[in-house]
């Protein structure tokens, strides 16, 4: 699932992306619990949510086998302040 979900968030041009799976161990067709931490150019002028709808719409089919989804979506510059 973690790959997966790397390949299809692709064209954000993620500059960092770690992905997750707090869930490792279930079985194939189980429901996965997902952190994600995405910083891209793409979330410029982005609000939150909006930042959470795109990376959503990317993962629509993957998001009927994930049961919780925990984004961290920032620009280059929010992260640099962190």
């Amino acid at each position: 699932m973690e790959q997966i979900i790397k390949e299809k968030l692709q064209p954000l041009q993620p500059k960092h992306l770690t992905v997750v799976d707090e869930n490792p161990g279930s079985p194939r067709g189980s429901y996965s619990y997902i952190r994600l931490d995405i910083v891209s150019d793409k979330f410029e002028g982005k609000s939150l949510l909006e930042k959470h709808q795109l990376v959503s719409s990317l993962l629509q089919q993957e998001m009927k086998q994930i049961h919780a989804l925990t984004l961290k979506c920032r620009t280059p510059s929010e992260q640099s302040r962190q």
